[in-house]
């Protein structure tokens, strides 16, 4: 199997900011460039709920994760906590893929 999409940030430094929304957007939109042939299964996961998006919004993403599913690709959300799977769920996550 291909990977089509890799971190290029070596390591992850928290400073209590998760900008969720604008790295989701991106790194869908970035996959979809690939135009990947096949089942797509998109993981997303967290440790904490969007405060510092600038780009994204909840309704965008939301908007962005159902036009994928409507072309048969599949969302995951594994977050850390409470406030986390309501973020998932408020973004049309189906709460059936969603772990904590």
């Amino acid at each position: 199997r291909r990977v089509l999409f890799r971190s290029t940030r070596p390591q992850f430094d928290p400073d209590h900011l998760t900008n969720l929304y604008d790295s989701a957007t991106k790194a869908i939109e970035q996959l979809a460039a690939r135009k990947p042939v096949g089942r797509v299964i998109f993981v997303i996961a967290t440790d904490g709920a969007d405060n510092a998006s600038v780009r994204a919004s909840e309704s965008s993403l939301a908007a962005l994760i159902r036009s994928k599913e409507r072309r048969g690709w599949n969302f995951i959300y594994v977050g850390a906590g409470a406030g986390d799977l309501q973020a998932a769920v408020a973004a049309l996550v189906d709460e059936a893929a969603t772990a904590r």
